[in-house]
């Protein structure tokens, strides 16, 4: 059971009803987490093959990014604030190798040129 939360499934959970004539069922979310990788080596940006990646800019700006696949990034400059629906805004920026899980729902703040390298899955 731990490893489906980890991996972001939806799970079922049984609630007494409220009414016997009333039977009640909820779900609980179990969020996708964003992983990080601070400063990763040169060798193993080079075995992941980051520099034939696409590069992608942005202006500093805010917007809403709900992720429908896994994308595998490298922080090349800037800055951003991703906030998952429901957990705390992570700060990333240039060094950070960063995989955003299919199914991630957030908000994006742009602080500062973001320049990134990206993959999908």
């Amino acid at each position: 059971m731990k490893d489906q939360q980890a991996l972001g499934y939806l799970l079922p959970v049984r609630v007494p009803p409220l009414d016997p004539d009333l039977s009640l069922s909820l779900f609980r979310i179990v969020m996708p987490e964003i992983k990080i990788v601070k400063n990763p080596t040169e060798d193993f940006l080079k075995q992941i093959g980051v520099a034939s990646w696409e590069t992608w800019d942005c202006p500093v700006t805010e917007f809403r990014l709900d992720f429908d696949e896994t994308e595998k990034a490298y922080i090349l400059e800037g800055e951003i604030v991703v906030t998952p629906d429901g957990a705390a805004p992570v700060t990333i920026v240039p060094g950070d190798y960063v995989e955003f899980p299919a199914g991630l729902k957030s908000m994006w703040r742009v602080t500062k040129q973001l320049k990134k390298h990206y993959s999908y899955d």
